[in-house]
């Protein structure tokens, strides 16, 4: 993974293909002993109406005991077969059992019908993509790591139109993008500096190591916007990748292999990451583990550094303060999780995370709580970053084939239209 780039589970959603990740929604209030003897009361007192068994339906769902939850739903449709609150958690408890056919076919049903309109959102977060995603670029080639200019009137991205990795910026919209550098070496990973009057990136331009592609070193280098000048920052001998500006135009974060003492593959060393300072050229080493720690990335105040990192088997994301010296995890998902960014307001942490060997795009808040699920694709959505004005988030996919950039889009839900298409899409993937 280094060398690429208070909750309730309730739901578990397929992505494309019988692929399943458990997508955490928000904390329901648990039923208290006393309702639950309320809510049978209700049941022997009136019979005949669907909301007790509605509620005993939750009761079941709230404890994950989907097949009774499945069985009180039924008869609140029985004796209220227009009742679309219990429809909806029928076909999610049906989900959550594995029947996902039924399950989806439930949640059309609903969509289709007169109340489609007030259920598309939230069908559309259960089945893990609550905004609408447009496409940003496309072409025969790829177009990746894409990252928001400090105003967020410009993105700077990787390409491999002219056969090697080289760096590109584009607007906001996608149009008019044009090449800033051009190298027969790997030129990845652009950043802007907090000005933007800089970007650093990584190269394989200065490589130490071996000739092939998959055992080259990388370096860290800066360009110099405004007058066309590149310099390199970092002189290891080991592989350094994964450039982050700090909250200061001087000083940026990386990741690097350099004080593994152990003789192995570079590929196989475990990473750290460090600060640098770019006027004095002092190196700050802030994580010092036997395991791998990368992708960091720094809150606008200087006060907060979040990363990945598999010191407890899978790679989780933590975060650290600016020392080193105070950790605390923040993911607990099974499986990998990788390259967080930070929302300019500093209360949202989006990320990449895998299961089953499918990446999508998550985001939290920064203390870890409220995780929601963005993304839900067979494809690989990976590196999100946030737009400084937190309306919108840009990662790349190869959803489409090559790896193409595509955005969130955080003000709007999907229309009904959508909703029912992104379902249909997915039943025929599991046919």
């Amino acid at each position: 993974m280094k060398k690429l780039v208070a909750i309730a589970i309730l739901l578990i959603v397929a992505c494309g293909s019988g692929k399943e990740v458990v997508r955490e929604t928000a904390v329901r209030e648990s039923i208290a002993p006393a309702e639950l003897v309320k809510i049978k009361n209700e049941i022997l007192n009136a019979p005949g109406a669907p909301e007790p068994y509605y509620k005993m339906g939750m009761y079941y769902l709230d404890v994950d005991s989907a097949l009774n939850a499945i069985a009180y739903f039924d008869s609140s449709l029985y004796f209220g077969p227009s009742y679309t609150a219990a429809q909806l958690e029928r076909a999610t408890a049906r989900i959550a059992l594995g029947d996902f056919m039924t399950g989806y076919d439930e949640y059309l049903a609903i969509l289709k019908s007169d109340r489609g309109d007030e259920y598309a959102a939230e069908i559309a977060a259960r089945t893990g993509q609550p905004h609408p995603v447009v496409q940003l670029t496309a072409g025969e080639y790829n177009n990746a790591y894409a990252a928001y200019s400090p105003v967020g009137d410009v993105i700077a991205f990787q390409s491999d139109r002219a056969l090697n990795w080289d760096l590109y910026v584009m607007d906001e919209n996608g149009s008019r993008d044009s090449s800033i550098t051009d190298h027969p070496e790997h030129d990845e990973m652009p950043v802007f500096s907090p000005n933007g009057e800089f970007i650093s990136f990584t190269s394989t331009r200065d490589d130490t190591g071996k000739e092939d592609r998959v055992d080259t070193y990388r370096n860290i280098y800066l360009l110099d916007l405004q007058n066309d000048i590149e310099a390199r920052v970092t002189e290891y001998a080991g592989d350094d990748w994964y450039p982050s500006f700090t909250n200061r135009d001087n000083e940026i974060l990386f990741v690097s292999e350099k004080d593994d003492p152990r003789d192995v593959e570079f590929h196989d060393r475990w990473s750290d990451i460090y600060r640098k300072n770019l006027r004095d050229g002092s190196v700050t080493r802030l994580t010092q583990n036997q395991a791998d720690d990368g992708t960091p990335a720094v809150t606008r105040d200087g006060k907060w550094i979040v990363f990945s990192s598999n010191r407890d088997g899978k790679y989780q994301i933590y975060r650290m303060n600016n020392k080193g010296n105070v950790i605390e995890r923040l993911t607990f998902i099974d499986g990998n999780c990788t390259a967080p960014h930070i929302s300019h307001d500093g209360r949202k942490i989006v990320f990449s995370a895998e299961v089953n060997g499918n990446y999508d795009i998550y985001m939290m808040q920064i203390s870890g709580k409220k995780l929601m699920r963005m993304t839900c694709d067979p494809a690989q959505d990976g590196y999100p970053c946030f737009s400084p004005d937190g309306t919108r988030i840009i990662f790349h996919s190869n959803r489409r084939g090559k790896f193409q950039i595509f955005w969130i889009d955080l003000l709007n839900t999907p229309s009904t239209v959508e909703v029912v298409r992104l379902l249909e899409n997915r039943m025929t993937s599991l046919k």
